[in-house]
């Protein structure tokens, strides 16, 4: 049995064409497996970004001062300032007393307050915080804690700021302190 030209000329087309669309259909996978990987990439550049920005950002240090107390008359400031209503301020509280800063100087003092603001809408919250940086350059916002209020009419949070302030303690009262607690070191 002898085959003809044109069977074999119809077979090795199908076969081509078998091989084309598979060859296509890897091509098509290989497409889709790049464009992931270019989004991973591009996602992954993305959080490398924010790492480097969050790492350049250092703490203010108030050189030499121990912070002022008065932040209660800061954050109504603020308030103010923001045109929010100081009813929004819910309270201040310490997070302990200063501690000294691992791996530093012994001098070096971090100092943390917690402050409570009321039924904001996160755009006043918004406008609290950029007020806040620009104003407050010793107290840096190091947390931030939202809760939704229940009822009521909008999106209210109640928001509870941890505000940190980094400093120096003079020498003498390192030494002096030093002394009240024996001669050893905290």
């Amino acid at each position: 049995m002898t085959l003809r030209p044109g069977f074999a000329l119809a077979g090795i087309a199908a076969a081509g064409l078998l091989a084309v669309a598979a060859g296509a259909t890897m091509l098509g996978a290989a497409r889709a497996r790049l464009e992931a990987a270019e989004r991973a990439r591009a996602a992954l550049a993305a959080q490398l970004r924010t790492i480097e920005h969050l790492r350049g950002q250092q703490e203010r240090i108030a050189l030499a001062e121990r912070p002022t107390q008065d932040l209660i008359a800061r954050i109504n400031g603020v308030l103010r300032a923001a045109g929010l209503s100081n009813a929004r301020f819910g309270g201040l509280a310490t997070e302990g007393a200063p501690t000294p800063i691992p791996g530093a100087d012994d001098r070096f003092r971090r100092q943390s307050m917690r402050a409570t603001l009321t039924g904001l809408p996160l755009h006043e919250l918004g406008l609290f915080l950029a007020g806040w940086e620009s104003s407050q350059p010793a107290w840096t916002v190091s947390r931030i804690e939202m809760t939704r209020r229940a009822g009521g009419a909008g999106d209210l949070v109640d928001a509870q700021l941890t505000m940190t302030a980094v400093y120096i303690e003079p020498a003498t009262g390192a030494a002096e302190s030093r002394e009240q607690r024996g001669g050893q070191r905290p």
